[in-house]
């Protein structure tokens, strides 16, 4: 491990750490701190695909080395410091000749599964991985994917030859086989090639051109004053404003303009291909979450893997830029659960108010008749939790802006 581990950390692939002590039987080690563990049914396509490609890169450094990682899990990956890194340094092992990789089926679970079934059938299909901890079933994976797309080398040589592995008798076929490092290595080159060679093609275009088509509520001129508060605002650098969450980022406008201003972004939507787009962007950890159905709790006694909320505990800076309407009068939210949820989960806050009168607003009230959803009733219970400090209307819009902080 001592010539692995500075190489892995040259190209930024493993989280560092510090050695608190060594012995002639063991060393304790403490990895830096990972501010939020994310899991790999809230990552986008363009995320999961390198987390896939980080996989094989460092079991290939592993390999050049005598070592090679032991497991192939996706929540061994996780986003540190602009970039997918592997946080269980404990997953390597020495390499003995003619041992095969004994990961290569969970890496197929764990990574080509969901790659397959979001390029090839629904972006929606990643969140699977929920339902199984080990990753998608490769049979399960074989079964969903369309005929047409089950013939193409890859899939056949990766997928389906395991798919069908897989069904003997394993008690039959306990006797593991050889695999010399010249076939090993083309094993993981071939893997490498074939995930690199995924490309997902966008479907959500409504979401992701919403305001460059005039869908949206907003005019030039009150675009540009919306950017120029939301700019000034994330200029003041006052403390606390550290890490901010964007609630309903859409393709992330302004999560790129909190990063760019130095703060570590955390951007949730519940569209994936807008979040897809957004990976990539500096210092932007971009998340398919459902605000209304965010990820549970699950595993052993709903402890294994912890909710999104419980995650992501109090975050400095919670921005809600044109999201309120959709949670209360799509999704039927009382203003006053809005106030005490997002009061609970930061410290400061900016908010953006959109009226009932709304063109969009309108558009998702319908027939319905929400009384409550009103500025004064806005006012009054966010007033209950939070301090207003200041208020910006949006020109020429009925919209405005509020920036507030726990009471």
């Amino acid at each position: 491990m001592s010539k692995v581990y500075p190489e892995l950390l040259e190209k930024k692939l493993i989280v560092p750490h510090v050695e608190l002590s060594v012995t002639s039987e063991a060393i304790m080690i403490e990895p830096e701190y990972v501010p939020l563990i994310s899991y790999p049914y809230e990552w986008p396509f363009a995320m999961i695909k390198e987390a896939a490609l980080n996989t094989l890169s460092i079991n290939r450094i592993a390999l050049s080395h005598n070592m090679m990682l032991k497991d192939a899990s996706a929540y061994n990956m996780q986003y540190y410091g602009g970039a997918l890194k592997l946080i269980d340094t404990t997953s390597f092992i020495n390499h003995a000749d003619g041992m095969p990789w004994l990961a290569y089926p969970q890496f197929l679970t764990n990574f080509v599964s969901p790659l397959l079934l979001i390029k090839y059938v629904d972006s929606a299909l990643g969140v699977i991985s929920q339902m199984f901890l080990d990753g998608i079933p490769i049979t399960l994976t074989a079964q969903l994917l369309p005929w047409q797309k089950r013939f193409s080398p890859g899939v056949i040589k990766h997928l389906y030859s395991q798919a069908i592995a897989s069904r003997f008798d394993a008690d039959k076929y306990k006797k593991i086989p050889r695999m010399s490092n010249i076939v090993l290595f083309a094993l993981l080159d071939d893997l490498y090639e074939f995930v690199d060679s995924l490309k997902y093609k966008e479907r959500s275009k409504g979401w992701m051109d919403y305001a460059d088509k005039g869908m949206g509520s907003y005019i030039g001129t009150s675009l540009a004053s919306k950017r120029k508060i939301v700019d000034n605002l994330l200029s003041e650098r006052s403390k606390g404003w550290g890490t901010i969450l964007d609630l309903g980022a859409n393709t992330g406008e302004y999560s790129r303009v909190a990063a760019n201003k130095g703060y570590d972004v955390i951007a949730v939507d519940s569209d994936h291909d807008c979040m897809n787009r957004l990976y990539g962007a500096k210092s932007v950890l971009p998340l398919i979450i459902d605000l209304c159905n965010p990820s549970p709790a699950i595993g052993w006694a709903n402890t294994e893997r912890r909710s999104f909320w419980d995650r992501s505990g109090r975050i400095d800076t919670i921005m809600a830029l044109a999201l309120i309407h959709h949670l209360c009068v799509k999704h039927n939210v009382p203003l006053g659960m809005v106030a005490e949820f997002l009061a609970r989960h930061c410290e400061k806050l900016i908010i953006e108010w959109v009226p009932p009168w709304d063109k969009q607003a309108m558009r998702l009230l319908g027939e319905k008749n929400i009384p409550e959803y009103s500025h004064g009733c806005f006012l009054q219970e966010f007033g209950r939790r939070f301090r207003i400090l200041k208020e910006y209307p949006i020109e020429a819009s009925v919209r405005v802006i509020y920036k507030m902080e726990v009471r």
